[in-house]
């Protein structure tokens, strides 16, 4: 995807902390026992040792809300250059941070909701 580059006007988007942690506090509320899963680290490697490590759904779930919510927050700015810098803060964020976040949250949460039944 072509994008412009991030301008250099700087903004000041901070999320509510008093909202982040009401947000936190509903997701561990509906987790119950379903918080922590094992996953493969990096399911590509042709090492023996798979990198098998334990997954967190509290800070899977509380770090892709923080990453969108700023996105969005950015975005919600009337500014051109914040909506530029939002959509470019979106998709590095989601590129080098939070996709691999939802991407085993998803997984975790597909078995969970199976054993459920």
């Amino acid at each position: 995807m072509l994008m412009e580059e991030k301008s250099d006007k700087k903004f000041d988007i901070k999320i509510d902390e008093i909202e982040f942690q009401k947000t936190l506090h509903f997701i561990a509320d509906r987790l119950w026992d379903y918080r922590y899963y094992w996953y493969v680290f990096d399911p590509t490697t042709k090492k023996k040792d798979t990198g098998i490590v334990y997954g967190d759904l509290y800070e899977d779930l509380g770090a892709i809300y923080k990453y969108l919510k700023q996105s969005l927050l950015l975005y919600g700015l009337k500014s051109s250059d914040a909506k530029q810098n939002a959509v470019w803060d979106f998709k590095w964020n989601f590129d080098t941070h939070w996709s691999g976040h939802c991407a085993n949250a998803i997984c975790a949460i597909h078995y969970f909701l199976q054993k459920g039944r």
